[in-house]
């Protein structure tokens, strides 16, 4: 048993991986999305379907599950939403 570290979830050898390696894209919990899925999505308007995709696109690149209100509004604000 000693020296025998194995990472029981995927069956990897955890002491082999690089140091520094980036964490995998898919976190536990799976997708990052927090609206529809596409099939449900058309029943949304088609500004919602670009708010959406525009969300998603940021999260995507960004690395996040979440995003903040501020991040929101930046979105909305590139989307050419604004103050009325």
């Amino acid at each position: 048993m000693a020296g025998s570290l194995k990472d029981r979830r995927s069956g990897t050898d955890r002491r082999h991986l690089a140091r520094g390696a980036a964490p995998p894209k898919e976190r536990r919990g799976g997708d990052r999305r927090q609206f529809p899925a596409p099939a449900t999505a058309a029943a949304l308007s088609q500004a919602a379907r670009k708010v959406q995709a525009a969300i998603d696109e940021y999260k995507l690149r960004n690395g996040l599950a979440r995003i903040s209100v501020d991040e929101l509004v930046g979105i909305l604000t590139k989307l050419g939403y604004h103050e009325a």
